[in-house]
């Protein structure tokens, strides 16, 4: 993610705002020979806590770098979910008895970072029932591709970032 950043500023130069959907933290790449070229590595406990690390250090860089040059960055995650290291969902009253892997709200919530926008999950499922409400799409729930999150879970984060980039104008 930040590497893609700083391509775009050297290409075409800063821009004014920064909107930031974040990823799961065990999302990361690495180089196979026998497929040539770089493939999503999900791994174990130990991966996860470097990962965590770098993408911890990253994010501290982007941070100030926008400080540093007047860009507002905001950002947010879709990961809130906790999970074990099968990645099956886990119910809070049990992390403890798991090797649970936090979610990016989490993680970044605990860093601090004044850029970083907790999402209230309960809230947001609220606020998409309302949406849903008033939307017949048969995206709504799921995009296309029978994966990823419709039109309904777009609208809200679009919806949610934004405010809080009004937020900062006033």
């Amino acid at each position: 993610m930040t590497i893609n950043l700083f391509r775009y500023f050297k290409q075409y130069g800063n821009p004014d705002v920064i909107f930031i959907n974040l990823s799961n933290q065990l999302r990361s790449f690495e180089y196979k020979n026998d497929l040539n070229g770089y493939v999503l590595k999900l791994d174990d406990v130990e991966e996860y806590k470097k990962v965590c690390f770098l993408n911890f250090q990253y994010y501290f860089m982007l941070e100030q770098y926008c400080r540093s040059n007047n860009i507002k960055l905001l950002s947010f995650t879709w990961d809130y979910i906790y999970k074990n290291l099968n990645f099956e969902i886990i119910k809070e009253k049990d992390i403890d008895k798991n090797k649970s892997i936090l979610p990016t709200n989490e993680l970044f919530k605990n860093y601090n970072f004044e850029t970083f926008y907790e999402v209230d999950f309960k809230k947001m499922i609220k606020e998409i029932a309302i949406l849903k409400f008033n939307n017949k799409s048969k995206y709504f729930h799921v995009a296309r591709d029978g994966e990823h999150p419709g039109t309904g879970m777009q609208l809200w984060w679009s919806n949610f970032i934004y405010e809080k980039y009004l937020g900062l104008l006033w």
